[in-house]
């Protein structure tokens, strides 16, 4: 990873959303792989003092503590925070996003942040003559009603409705933005914007609090450790991927763009890993015994779950109507009907592409990804 092609070139890079759970790994992985960095700029809008995380498994050794760590407190709805936060920057990771997918989602926030901070961070890129962009797209954003079975970016739908919503909506939107700007010349007039999109499918590892880290909250604190199965697993299969790989693939990324763009440049990427994939409760059984949990031995059909949980949301909605100050408990919202649909479908995905084209393999495997975030989930419960 120590090639000419970015020792050369790449001194300082930014990684926007740089505190949350893959914007950690992502820096993590920087500071050990591509020792010969001058400089990581984190832009969050959370303190670092805000994200200490004891259980987390990070990388160790000389490498790492080489490069110079810079943290910006800011907002991708800010274009002035921005602008300052990529000048002198040589490739940006863009991480930052928000995912709501609640029984009442906050839309408006979603389309401000995902939608009008990629474009604020884009025309940054132009003014600041930024190189590199590297987005963290999502497979959320071709995501429909209808199931998909290995799929690759070719044979990839664009749904007519989202399952998840304004989220799947707005990171469609997002991607495009980004690679619209490809092969775009910057202020300078002499270098242009190369810029690629990954598209991870959900991801689970240290620092995910809304995927299994949810399952696990809500089975602790809301049915008293033990996890109710919803849904025949042998009907759902969500695909999922170790955040440790998704975070590796942006390194890979940038190689690839740096070293051959006219054979990747803008286009977008599925990527996933080899965790198997099934339905949402046997993801979270590797973690149930080492959280002091266990698996309940009946299933709820998940139609009466999807029933139940859109009765409740018309219910609240009602509620809110007249009285919007009120707030539901959180152990009524914590699911809602989107969360239960999702649970429902089967969702495979072909990383072929990026394997031919980026060079892409999974760093960890499924039982090292396993154990890696074991400690975490245990915290994150307890």
């Amino acid at each position: 990873m120590d090639s000419p092609i970015f020792g050369s070139s790449i001194k300082t890079v930014l990684v926007t959303g740089g505190n949350g759970c893959l914007g950690k790994f992502l820096v993590d992985i920087l500071r050990e792989k591509m020792p010969f960095l001058e400089t990581i700029r984190i832009f969050d809008r959370i303190p670092r003092d805000d994200v200490g995380d004891a259980s987390r498994t990070t990388f160790q050794g000389p490498a790492a503590e080489s490069v110079k760590m810079k943290y910006l407190v800011g907002d991708v709805r800010d274009t002035d925070a921005l602008s300052r936060a990529v000048r002198g920057v040589d490739c940006v990771f863009h991480t930052a996003g928000v995912v709501d997918v609640a029984m009442f989602p906050d839309d408006p926030l979603m389309w401000d942040v995902n939608v009008r901070g990629t474009q604020n961070l884009v025309e940054a890129c132009f003014a600041e003559n930024v190189p590199y962009l590297v987005y963290t797209g999502s497979v959320s954003a071709i995501l429909g009603l209808d199931r998909l079975s290995n799929v690759s970016e070719s044979d990839a739908p664009k749904p007519g409705s989202w399952i998840l919503g304004a989220y799947g909506e707005t990171k469609s939107f997002a991607e495009q933005i980004v690679l619209d700007a490809n092969n775009i010349p910057l202020a300078d007039n002499t270098h242009k914007l190369r810029t690629i999109c990954l598209r991870p499918t959900t991801f689970y590892g240290e620092g995910d609090t809304t995927n299994i880290g949810r399952v696990l909250s809500i089975t602790k604190h809301c049915s008293n450790g033990t996890l109710f199965r919803v849904g025949n697993e042998r009907d759902t299969a969500l695909h999922q991927t170790y955040v440790g790989n998704v975070a590796w693939a942006h390194i890979v990324a940038l190689e690839a763009l740096m070293k051959n763009p006219d054979r990747c440049a803008g286009q977008s990427f599925f990527i996933t890993d080899n965790t198997p994939i099934t339905g949402m409760s046997a993801l979270a059984q590797p973690f149930l015994e080492n959280c002091g949990m266990k698996m309940a031995s009946f299933t709820i059909p998940l139609v009466l779950m999807l029933y139940l949980y859109t009765a409740i949301a018309f219910v609240l909605r009602v509620v809110r109507h007249f009285r919007p100050e009120w707030k539901a408990p959180a152990t009524v919202s914590a699911a809602s009907p989107t969360q239960f649909r999702f649970m429902g479908m089967r969702f495979s995905f072909s990383r072929e592409k990026a394997e031919k084209l980026l060079g892409y393999q999974p760093l960890f495997s499924y039982e090292d990804s396993v154990r890696r975030c074991g400690p975490f989930y245990k915290a994150h419960v307890n």
